[in-house]
Protein backbone atom coordinates (compact mmCIF):
# COMPACT_ATOMS: atom_id res chain seq x y z
CA UNK A 1 0.00 0.00 0.00
CA UNK A 2 1.31 3.54 -0.68
CA UNK A 3 1.91 5.05 2.55
CA UNK A 4 0.45 8.79 2.67
CA UNK A 5 1.84 10.14 6.15
CA UNK A 6 4.65 8.70 8.01
CA UNK A 7 5.73 5.25 7.61
CA UNK A 8 8.06 2.65 8.14
CA UNK A 9 10.42 0.53 6.48
CA UNK A 10 9.45 0.42 2.55
CA UNK A 11 5.58 0.17 2.88
CA UNK A 12 2.68 -0.26 5.09
CA UNK A 13 -0.94 -1.49 5.15
CA UNK A 14 -4.00 -0.78 6.69
CA UNK A 15 -5.41 -2.70 9.42
CA UNK A 16 -8.50 -2.38 10.88
CA UNK A 17 -8.61 -5.03 13.40
CA UNK A 18 -6.04 -6.56 15.47
CA UNK A 19 -4.59 -9.91 14.77
CA UNK A 20 -3.01 -11.57 17.55
CA UNK A 21 -0.58 -14.40 16.79
CA UNK A 22 2.62 -15.74 18.99
CA UNK A 23 4.59 -14.99 15.87
CA UNK A 24 3.89 -11.13 15.87
CA UNK A 25 2.77 -11.77 12.26
CA UNK A 26 -1.23 -11.93 12.05
CA UNK A 27 -1.41 -8.75 9.65
CA UNK A 28 0.72 -10.51 7.50
CA UNK A 29 -1.19 -13.69 7.18
CA UNK A 30 -4.57 -11.69 6.51
CA UNK A 31 -5.02 -12.24 3.02
CA UNK A 32 -4.67 -8.23 2.32
CA UNK A 33 -1.09 -6.73 2.04
CA UNK A 34 1.52 -9.40 3.30
CA UNK A 35 4.37 -8.85 5.56
CA UNK A 36 5.17 -5.13 5.43
CA UNK A 37 7.63 -5.77 8.88
CA UNK A 38 10.63 -4.41 7.06
CA UNK A 39 11.33 -1.03 9.01
CA UNK A 40 13.99 -3.39 11.88
CA UNK A 41 16.76 -5.91 10.50
CA UNK A 42 16.65 -8.07 13.31
CA UNK A 43 20.21 -10.01 13.98
CA UNK A 44 19.57 -13.93 13.51
CA UNK A 45 20.87 -14.30 17.04
CA UNK A 46 18.56 -11.66 18.60
CA UNK A 47 19.20 -8.81 20.60
CA UNK A 48 22.66 -9.51 22.76
CA UNK A 49 22.68 -6.51 26.06
CA UNK A 50 22.87 -7.02 30.08
CA UNK A 51 21.35 -5.16 32.79
CA UNK A 52 21.88 -1.11 32.66
CA UNK A 53 23.62 -1.47 29.61
CA UNK A 54 22.24 0.67 26.38
CA UNK A 55 21.10 -1.43 23.53
CA UNK A 56 20.03 0.93 19.79
CA UNK A 57 18.63 -0.02 16.80
CA UNK A 58 18.19 1.68 13.53
CA UNK A 59 14.79 2.06 12.46
CA UNK A 60 14.34 2.28 8.22
CA UNK A 61 11.10 5.19 7.76
CA UNK A 62 9.92 8.16 5.86
CA UNK A 63 8.10 10.93 6.69
CA UNK A 64 9.19 13.29 9.54
CA UNK A 65 7.39 11.41 11.81
CA UNK A 66 7.42 10.79 15.51
CA UNK A 67 9.52 7.19 16.00
CA UNK A 68 9.09 5.13 19.03
CA UNK A 69 9.56 1.21 20.62
CA UNK A 70 8.73 -0.88 23.07
CA UNK A 71 10.71 -4.09 23.85
CA UNK A 72 8.76 -6.69 26.62
CA UNK A 73 12.12 -7.04 28.27
CA UNK A 74 10.16 -8.66 31.39
CA UNK A 75 8.43 -10.88 29.66
CA UNK A 76 5.25 -10.04 31.24
CA UNK A 77 3.06 -9.96 27.83
CA UNK A 78 2.46 -6.32 28.67
CA UNK A 79 4.25 -3.58 27.21
CA UNK A 80 5.01 -0.89 29.79
CA UNK A 81 5.37 2.38 29.84
CA UNK A 82 9.06 1.83 31.34
CA UNK A 83 9.92 -0.48 28.28
CA UNK A 84 9.34 2.36 25.94
CA UNK A 85 12.62 3.69 24.10
CA UNK A 86 13.77 7.55 24.00
CA UNK A 87 11.29 8.75 21.06
CA UNK A 88 12.80 10.36 18.29
CA UNK A 89 11.76 11.47 14.65
CA UNK A 90 12.40 10.27 11.37
CA UNK A 91 15.60 12.35 9.45
CA UNK A 92 15.36 13.40 6.05
CA UNK A 93 17.46 10.33 4.95
CA UNK A 94 14.96 7.53 6.12
CA UNK A 95 16.36 6.80 9.33
CA UNK A 96 15.67 6.85 13.23
CA UNK A 97 17.55 5.41 16.05
CA UNK A 98 15.93 4.50 18.42
CA UNK A 99 17.65 3.76 22.69
CA UNK A 100 16.87 1.62 25.84
CA UNK A 101 18.50 1.61 28.88
CA UNK A 102 17.86 -1.96 29.90
CA UNK A 103 16.00 -2.32 32.86
CA UNK A 104 16.83 -4.70 35.81
CA UNK A 105 13.93 -7.10 35.66
CA UNK A 106 15.32 -8.21 32.41
CA UNK A 107 14.95 -12.16 31.70
CA UNK A 108 16.28 -14.21 29.09
CA UNK A 109 14.15 -15.01 26.22
CA UNK A 110 14.79 -17.36 23.65
CA UNK A 111 12.97 -20.48 22.63
CA UNK A 112 13.79 -23.72 23.54
CA UNK A 113 16.36 -23.70 25.70
CA UNK A 114 15.81 -24.29 29.56
CA UNK A 115 15.30 -22.21 32.13
CA UNK A 116 14.87 -19.42 29.78
CA UNK A 117 11.35 -17.53 28.16
CA UNK A 118 10.51 -18.11 25.09
CA UNK A 119 11.18 -15.04 22.79
CA UNK A 120 9.57 -12.25 23.16
CA UNK A 121 8.58 -9.15 21.75
CA UNK A 122 9.36 -5.72 19.67
CA UNK A 123 7.11 -3.20 18.77
CA UNK A 124 7.90 -0.04 17.17
CA UNK A 125 5.08 2.87 15.80
CA UNK A 126 5.15 6.26 14.13
CA UNK A 127 3.32 8.99 13.20
CA UNK A 128 2.19 12.36 12.80
CA UNK A 129 5.22 14.26 14.48
CA UNK A 130 4.51 15.75 17.90
CA UNK A 131 2.07 12.74 19.25
CA UNK A 132 3.22 11.06 22.27
CA UNK A 133 3.49 7.42 21.04
CA UNK A 134 1.43 4.90 22.91
CA UNK A 135 2.26 0.84 22.20
CA UNK A 136 -1.41 0.59 21.88
CA UNK A 137 -4.43 2.56 20.63
CA UNK A 138 -5.86 3.53 17.56
CA UNK A 139 -4.44 6.51 14.88
CA UNK A 140 -5.54 7.92 11.39
CA UNK A 141 -2.22 8.12 10.12
CA UNK A 142 1.34 6.32 10.76
CA UNK A 143 2.53 2.44 11.20
CA UNK A 144 3.01 -0.17 13.49
CA UNK A 145 5.13 -2.76 13.45
CA UNK A 146 5.52 -6.57 15.24
CA UNK A 147 8.40 -8.38 15.57
CA UNK A 148 9.14 -11.44 17.75
CA UNK A 149 12.70 -11.66 19.28
CA UNK A 150 15.31 -13.32 21.28
CA UNK A 151 17.12 -11.67 23.99
CA UNK A 152 20.49 -12.61 25.54
CA UNK A 153 21.48 -11.44 28.62
CA UNK A 154 24.43 -12.85 30.55
CA UNK A 155 23.16 -15.25 34.34
CA UNK A 156 24.75 -17.07 37.20
CA UNK A 157 22.96 -20.02 38.73
CA UNK A 158 24.64 -20.88 42.37
CA UNK A 159 24.05 -24.45 43.63
CA UNK A 160 25.38 -26.09 46.90
CA UNK A 161 26.18 -29.98 46.80
CA UNK A 162 27.52 -31.11 50.28
CA UNK A 163 28.38 -35.08 49.75
CA UNK A 164 27.90 -36.54 53.19
CA UNK A 165 28.66 -40.35 53.06
CA UNK A 166 28.64 -41.19 56.73
CA UNK A 167 26.53 -41.44 59.67
CA UNK A 168 28.39 -40.80 62.34
CA UNK A 169 28.47 -38.18 65.38
CA UNK A 170 29.30 -34.94 63.50
CA UNK A 171 27.47 -35.10 60.33
CA UNK A 172 28.21 -32.63 57.62
CA UNK A 173 25.60 -29.19 57.65
CA UNK A 174 22.79 -29.60 55.13
CA UNK A 175 23.31 -27.19 51.82
CA UNK A 176 20.11 -25.64 53.37
CA UNK A 177 22.30 -24.32 55.90
CA UNK A 178 24.26 -22.14 53.56
CA UNK A 179 23.82 -18.93 52.24
CA UNK A 180 25.69 -18.81 48.31
CA UNK A 181 26.50 -15.04 47.02
CA UNK A 182 28.12 -13.70 43.97
CA UNK A 183 28.66 -10.10 43.99
CA UNK A 184 30.45 -7.50 41.99
CA UNK A 185 31.67 -4.30 43.53
CA UNK A 186 29.10 -3.52 46.60
CA UNK A 187 26.26 -5.07 44.76
CA UNK A 188 24.08 -1.89 44.66
CA UNK A 189 21.68 -3.16 42.26
CA UNK A 190 20.12 -6.28 41.66
CA UNK A 191 22.07 -7.30 38.97
CA UNK A 192 24.86 -6.97 40.67
CA UNK A 193 24.35 -9.65 42.93
CA UNK A 194 23.19 -13.16 43.16
CA UNK A 195 22.24 -14.98 46.54
CA UNK A 196 20.41 -17.81 47.80
CA UNK A 197 20.43 -21.07 49.32
CA UNK A 198 20.35 -24.82 47.87
CA UNK A 199 20.01 -22.87 44.51
CA UNK A 200 19.42 -19.38 43.78
CA UNK A 201 18.25 -20.33 39.99
CA UNK A 202 19.02 -18.75 37.48
CA UNK A 203 19.30 -14.96 37.26
CA UNK A 204 20.47 -12.37 34.67
CA UNK A 205 23.56 -10.68 35.69
CA UNK A 206 25.87 -7.47 33.88
CA UNK A 207 29.20 -8.53 32.99
CA UNK A 208 32.39 -7.88 35.19
CA UNK A 209 34.27 -9.76 37.74
CA UNK A 210 32.14 -11.57 40.89
CA UNK A 211 33.35 -13.05 44.11
CA UNK A 212 31.89 -15.70 45.39
CA UNK A 213 31.08 -16.69 49.01
CA UNK A 214 29.42 -18.57 51.46
CA UNK A 215 28.22 -18.06 54.78
CA UNK A 216 26.09 -19.68 57.54
CA UNK A 217 24.77 -18.64 60.93
CA UNK A 218 24.66 -22.19 62.27
CA UNK A 219 26.97 -22.70 65.01
CA UNK A 220 28.94 -25.45 63.79
CA UNK A 221 29.37 -23.72 60.02
CA UNK A 222 33.19 -21.88 61.38
CA UNK A 223 34.41 -25.97 61.23
CA UNK A 224 34.13 -26.33 57.77
CA UNK A 225 35.98 -25.33 55.14
CA UNK A 226 34.66 -22.76 52.25
CA UNK A 227 33.58 -25.03 48.82
CA UNK A 228 36.01 -25.50 46.02
CA UNK A 229 34.00 -24.00 43.59
CA UNK A 230 33.25 -25.58 39.59
CA UNK A 231 32.09 -23.50 36.82
CA UNK A 232 29.90 -25.16 33.98
CA UNK A 233 27.88 -23.80 30.91
CA UNK A 234 24.38 -23.78 32.47
CA UNK A 235 22.76 -27.24 30.71
CA UNK A 236 20.41 -26.64 28.03
CA UNK A 237 22.03 -23.37 26.39
CA UNK A 238 21.41 -22.50 23.23
CA UNK A 239 24.06 -20.78 21.54
CA UNK A 240 28.14 -20.44 21.58
CA UNK A 241 30.46 -19.64 25.20
CA UNK A 242 31.78 -16.43 24.98
CA UNK A 243 34.81 -17.31 27.34
CA UNK A 244 33.80 -16.95 31.43
CA UNK A 245 36.34 -18.06 33.57
CA UNK A 246 36.73 -19.14 37.44
CA UNK A 247 39.83 -18.76 39.31
CA UNK A 248 39.29 -19.66 43.04
CA UNK A 249 36.32 -17.64 43.89
CA UNK A 250 36.09 -15.24 41.50
CA UNK A 251 34.16 -15.84 38.36
CA UNK A 252 34.65 -13.38 35.17
CA UNK A 253 31.22 -13.12 33.68
CA UNK A 254 31.75 -11.92 29.44
CA UNK A 255 29.47 -11.75 26.94
CA UNK A 256 25.95 -13.11 27.54
CA UNK A 257 27.38 -16.75 28.94
CA UNK A 258 24.95 -18.56 31.18
CA UNK A 259 26.96 -19.48 34.31
CA UNK A 260 26.18 -22.94 36.48
CA UNK A 261 28.48 -22.18 39.83
CA UNK A 262 28.84 -25.66 42.10
CA UNK A 263 29.99 -25.25 45.46
CA UNK A 264 30.83 -28.82 46.42
CA UNK A 265 31.68 -29.73 49.46
CA UNK A 266 32.78 -33.22 50.70
CA UNK A 267 32.32 -33.58 54.77
CA UNK A 268 35.15 -30.78 54.79
CA UNK A 269 34.91 -30.48 59.59
CA UNK A 270 38.32 -29.40 60.13
CA UNK A 271 37.59 -29.91 64.04
CA UNK A 272 34.97 -32.49 65.77
CA UNK A 273 34.03 -31.70 69.74
CA UNK A 274 32.88 -35.28 71.21
CA UNK A 275 31.77 -35.11 74.72
CA UNK A 276 34.26 -37.00 76.15
CA UNK A 277 34.06 -37.11 80.75
CA UNK A 278 37.53 -37.28 81.84
CA UNK A 279 38.23 -38.99 84.94
CA UNK A 280 38.97 -36.62 87.53
CA UNK A 281 37.99 -33.93 85.98
CA UNK A 282 34.10 -32.16 85.63
CA UNK A 283 32.29 -33.63 82.51
CA UNK A 284 33.91 -30.91 80.14
CA UNK A 285 33.85 -32.00 76.50
CA UNK A 286 37.01 -32.96 75.59
CA UNK A 287 37.94 -31.49 72.03
CA UNK A 288 39.36 -33.79 69.19
CA UNK A 289 41.30 -32.46 65.85
CA UNK A 290 41.37 -34.37 63.21
CA UNK A 291 44.87 -34.97 62.32
CA UNK A 292 45.43 -33.30 57.72
CA UNK A 293 47.37 -36.39 57.22
CA UNK A 294 44.77 -38.83 56.99
CA UNK A 295 46.84 -41.28 55.62
CA UNK A 296 48.17 -42.01 59.39
CA UNK A 297 46.42 -44.42 62.27
CA UNK A 298 44.60 -44.10 64.95
CA UNK A 299 47.14 -44.48 67.56
CA UNK A 300 47.07 -45.47 71.61
CA UNK A 301 48.17 -42.91 74.26
CA UNK A 302 49.19 -43.90 77.77
CA UNK A 303 47.79 -41.96 80.47
CA UNK A 304 48.76 -42.14 84.52
CA UNK A 305 46.16 -43.13 87.01
CA UNK A 306 43.66 -44.85 84.17
CA UNK A 307 42.78 -48.87 84.43
CA UNK A 308 45.18 -50.58 81.49
CA UNK A 309 47.11 -47.33 81.73
CA UNK A 310 45.67 -46.33 78.03
CA UNK A 311 42.56 -44.67 76.83
CA UNK A 312 41.72 -45.53 73.36
CA UNK A 313 41.03 -42.41 71.28
CA UNK A 314 37.62 -42.68 69.22
CA UNK A 315 37.36 -42.74 65.66
CA UNK A 316 34.79 -40.80 63.31
CA UNK A 317 33.51 -43.07 60.56
CA UNK A 318 33.96 -42.09 57.42
CA UNK A 319 37.86 -40.78 58.07
CA UNK A 320 41.03 -42.35 57.84
CA UNK A 321 42.35 -39.88 60.56
CA UNK A 322 44.30 -40.06 63.63
CA UNK A 323 42.32 -38.37 66.47
CA UNK A 324 44.73 -36.53 68.33
CA UNK A 325 44.21 -34.76 72.19
CA UNK A 326 45.70 -31.38 72.48
CA UNK A 327 47.96 -31.16 75.68
CA UNK A 328 46.15 -30.25 79.08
Amino acid sequence: MQPTGPYLGSGTDAESQQRFSDGADGDDNDGWYGNDEDGVSIPASGIETAPGQQYSTNVRCGGRGAVAGWIDWNHNGVFDATEKSGQTTCDGWGNATLRWTVPEDVVRSIDGEAGSQPHTYLRVRTAEAGVNLKPTGSTMGGEVEDYRIAVRVPTIRLVKNVQAPYTGQVKALGADQWTLKAQQGNGGTASLQVTGNVDTGIKAVRPGQYALSESSTNPQAPGYEASAWQCTQTPGTRGSWSGSRLTGSKIQVQGTDRITLLGDQHDQARSAVLDQGRPGRSDTPGRYHLDPDRSRRPRRHRRRGLPGGGLPHRRLPGYQSRLREPSR
